[in-house]
């Protein structure tokens, strides 16, 4: 399952993702958003063990510490770079996570050792992704919650990506080496197929798109983000299946 051409990508990303996320409004602002139903969806309580699979530079990791500063924290990522950088990003607080490189679809991990498990925006970067759901499946303990999130090829985001975006791809090629966004109904059903039951779903993200919207002036993106904040969540509630990314958790019983 480990690619090398998706581990190259990603080590190359690595140094200095925060600063290029934080940079744009839309882009932070996806991510907040994210990181929020994160957040909801996993029901934390203090003294439980997390893990992040695909935690990429820790960015999540350090929102779970902040949030819970008790949890155990561990995060998994298959690429070196972005654990380095998520190490010296933490810092001191990281001496309480451990961060390890590893292969999201042969996790180096005891069966049944986690009470919550996040796995966010990483399926749609694993070709063999249902591997990875079921690697979820047997790390989590019994009454657990798995939080998965990605982004929704059925949703707003989705259609301008199968339309403009697809035409824009003619003349500007994606350098990812593997970006293939899934249904909702492909992520409940490799849930279902793992043994775990759906307990909510959540659409993340309602701007209008992303062909044009990530190209707008700074000025036009604050205003524009300004206006998704007022009713994002409460969109994400309303209509699960239309936000830029699927939110679920499911429980292992």
């Amino acid at each position: 399952m480990n690619d090398p051409s998706i581990r190259r990508f990603f080590d190359a990303m690595a140094v200095g993702r925060d600063a290029f996320i934080d940079a744009d409004p839309v882009y932070r602002f996806e991510q907040a958003a994210r990181q929020r139903a994160v957040l909801s969806l996993l029901r934390l309580q203090p003294r439980l063990s997390v893990l992040d699979i695909g935690c990429g530079n820790a960015r999540d990791v350090a929102c779970l510490l902040r949030e819970q500063p008790e949890a155990r924290l561990t995060g998994v990522d298959l690429s070196l770079g972005m654990i380095r950088e998520g190490r010296a990003g933490l810092g001191a607080s990281g001496t309480r996570v451990g961060l390890v490189a590893g292969d999201a679809a042969l996790l180096p991990l005891r069966s049944e050792s986690f009470d919550r498990i996040v796995c966010s925006e990483l399926v749609e970067h694993v070709p063999a992704w249902q591997a990875v759901v079921a690697e979820a499946a047997r790390v989590l303990k019994r009454g657990g919650l798995l939080v998965l999130t990605t982004p929704n090829r059925r949703g707003i985001y989705g259609l301008d990506r199968a339309t403009l975006g697809r035409i824009e791809a003619w003349f500007r090629p994606a350098t990812h080496p593997y970006d293939e966004w899934k249904s909702p109904a492909e992520v409940e059903a490799a849930l279902a197929d793992a043994g775990l039951r759906i307990v909510e779903r959540r659409g993340i993200c309602y701007l209008p798109g992303y062909t044009v919207t990530y190209r707008l002036p700074v000025a036009a993106k604050r205003a524009l983000v300004r206006l998704a904040m007022a009713g994002d969540a409460a969109l994400g509630r309303r209509l699960p299946r239309l936000g830029y990314m699927l939110g679920l958790s499911a429980a292992k019983e």
